[in-house]
């Protein structure tokens, strides 16, 4: 989690941050925020240690306990609203309440629908969930999935491996391979990526399959969720990098994957969500696309805390703060509260 990472937020645990978040302290920074909106981005709540679990476990954002103590935090201090408020609110002037959150989630894992809808609807909170639409109904694993298996399954356990070059983990370390491996994977183009996962199943001797049945949503829970008023938004079709691309390709991923959710649900798709996400994984100059295309709001995975005057200059780099298993609920609470955009940017 990128607020960690910061120095700010080790000097102020070392001046009591649990205990000034179970003071409540947080919230009432947050009243005085006035005109704003705190979003949090989510991807997976489960049990990652649970027999069958299938894919890359850092992606998993809580289990479901620490998923319904957030939620319990959330409801208790913040107001949640829905997408659609954000958007009556940058376009029309309509005010949010205060201490306003916005609950996401990324990729389109099915433990969004049978985890946390039922913890979101039983403290009616709206939420989001943007979906890659090329990888709904299980029709391929996302490439992190797919290589976390690799590696943790494979009897290969040395050898050169496409974009890392020689590499050894018999002593264990096959995940933080798999991680390495990842991380050089992502920034390349759908042909390139394409070559490499298929070298590195070579290598590996594991075959590219897809994955176990009921691992990421099917359109009929799409559909579901829809009706059980979650906000569906458009998050491409293959799930790249959006850097790089040429104009037709980021005009398939975006065009194609607002159309394909519009088709299937019978409603119009105004929001998107970068893959990946941070301000250095997307280039700025496909932002007039996502107007073009009719999108009205748009996030990125950076910062949490947003105002409206900013917001109404661009609708389509809304700051969202990323939630990671390891978390705690004082790091949740502090991330909610928007203090860390006095140093993210």
């Amino acid at each position: 989690m990128l607020v960690r990472q910061m120095w700010p937020v080790k000097q102020l645990g070392l001046l009591g941050l649990r205990s000034v978040s179970r003071a409540n302290i947080w919230p009432g920074l947050s009243a005085l925020a006035g005109n704003s909106l705190r979003v949090l981005m989510y991807h997976r709540v489960c049990d990652p240690d649970a027999h069958g679990f299938f894919g890359m476990k850092s992606v998993v954002s809580a289990r479901p306990d620490q998923f319904a103590a957030q939620m319990d935090y959330i409801s208790k201090y913040y107001n949640p609203i829905s997408i659609g408020q954000c958007v009556s609110w940058i376009y029309e002037n309509k005010p949010l309440p205060s201490r306003a959150v916005l609950i996401t989630f990324d990729d389109g894992y099915r433990d969004n629908m049978t985890i946390a809808l039922p913890i979101l609807s039983a403290r009616n909170i709206p939420f989001s969930v943007f979906v890659a639409t090329g990888y709904l109904d299980d029709e391929q694993a996302f490439f992190w999935d797919w290589a976390s298996e690799a590696f943790c399954q494979s009897h290969v356990k040395a050898g050169y491996l496409p974009e890392l070059g020689d590499r050894n983990w018999t002593n264990g370390c096959s995940q933080a391979i798999a991680a390495e491996w990842i991380n050089a994977v992502a920034p390349l183009g759908g042909n390139a990526r394409a070559s490499a996962i298929a070298g590195l199943s070579g290598i590996l001797d594991f075959p590219v399959t897809r994955p176990p049945a009921g691992t990421y949503l099917t359109w009929a829970d799409l559909e579901e969720l829809s009706r059980q008023g979650c906000t569906i938004g458009a998050h491409t079709v293959t799930h790249p990098m959006m850097i790089g691309l040429s104009a037709g390709q980021a005009r398939y991923e975006l065009a194609t994957s607002k159309a394909e959710l519009e088709k299937r649900l019978g409603t119009p798709i105004s929001s998107f969500a970068f893959p990946f996400g941070r301000t250095d994984e997307y280039d700025t100059a496909y932002l007039p696309l996502l107007s073009e295309l009719g999108f009205k709001i748009a996030f990125r995975s950076t910062g949490a805390f947003n105002l409206r005057s900013e917001c109404r200059r661009n609708p389509y780099e809304v700051r969202r703060c990323g939630i990671g298993l390891n978390d705690t609920l004082e790091d949740v609470a502090f991330c909610v509260s928007g203090v860390p955009r006095l140093w993210q940017h």
